[in-house]
C-alpha cells in the first residue's frame, strides 16, 4: 500500500447550475481562486493544462527499470 501524504494542489467547487470554480492551493496553503469557471469537463481540461506539471507525480516509481543491474 502506498501512503499519500501529500496535499491536494488543487480543487474544483460546484458553483451552482452545473458550473465550476477551479482553485489551487498557494504554498501558504490557503485557497486561491483562478478566474475560470464552467462546466466539469470544460474545467477539467484546464485543471490539466494549467496545473500539470503541479500535477505530476516528482517521487520515482518503485518498479524495476528493466535493466539487470
Amino acid at each position: 500500500m502506498v501512503e499519500n501524504d501529500r496535499e491536494p494542489v488543487a480543487r474544483l467547487t460546484l458553483l451552482g447550475a452545473g458550473l465550476y470554480g477551479l482553485s489551487f492551493r498557494t504554498h501558504q496553503g490557503r485557497w486561491e481562486k483562478m478566474p475560470w469557471s464552467g462546466p466539469l469537463m470544460d474545467m477539467v481540461d484546464v485543471l490539466v493544462t494549467t496545473l500539470g506539471p503541479y500535477l505530476a507525480r516528482t517521487e520515482f516509481p518503485d518498479t524495476n527499470s528493466g535493466s539487470d543491474h
